[in-house]
C-alpha cells in the first residue's frame, strides 16, 4: 500500500466520525422531544364548575375553565359525558394562545338520547409538542343532573 491510497483511507474515517458526531447529536434531540417535562397547560379550577344545577337533554351545559396555556399551538379536546360510562360528545381542534383566561364554555350538548342522572363532562386534550411528542391532558367538570 503506499501513500496515496493512505489519503483516501483518512478521509473516509474523516467523513464517518462527521457521521457518527451528527447521529449522536440527532439522538440527544430525540431523547429531549420524547422525556422533556414540557409545559403545556396548567387548570386553576378543576373540576370545573358548572354554571346551573338542572339540564334537560339537547341544552347546553355551560361551565367556567380559568386556565393558563404555554405554548402556542394546535391542541385537539375530545369530550364525553360520562355516569360511569364515558359517552362521547365529540372532537374539537383549537390553535392555542399563550397566556392565562377565564373562560366560559358553551360548547358541548347533551344528546337527546341521555337518559336521566347525574353526569359529568370528560376532557381529554391533546397538545401535540412535535412530530412524534403528544402530551394527553384530562379534566372535568362538577356533577350536573340531566332529568
Amino acid at each position: 500500500m503506499d501513500i496515496n491510497s493512505w489519503k483516501g483511507f483518512k478521509f473516509f474515517y474523516f467523513i464517518g466520525g462527521i457521521a457518527i458526531i451528527m447521529a449522536f447529536i440527532l439522538l440527544l434531540y430525540v431523547l429531549v422531544l420524547l422525556f422533556y417535562p414540557f409545559k403545556t397547560v396548567e387548570y386553576k379550577n378543576q373540576p370545573f364548575p358548572i354554571i346551573g344545577k338542572e339540564f334537560r337533554p339537547g341544552q347546553v351545559v355551560p361551565f367556567t375553565v380559568n386556565y393558563c396555556r404555554y405554548r402556542t399551538g394546535y391542541y385537539y379536546t375530545i369530550a364525553g359525558m360520562s355516569d360511569g360510562i364515558v359517552e362521547t360528545l365529540g372532537t374539537r381542534s383549537v390553535i392555542s394562545v399563550p397566556g392565562c383566561h377565564i373562560m366560559e364554555s358553551h360548547s358541548w350538548k347533551i344528546p337527546l338520547n341521555t337518559p336521566p342522572g347525574d353526569y359529568s363532562l370528560v376532557f381529554v386534550s391533546e397538545f401535540h409538542i412535535d412530530t412524534i411528542r403528544v402530551i394527553d391532558i384530562a379534566s372535568k367538570t362538577q356533577m350536573f343532573i340531566v332529568k
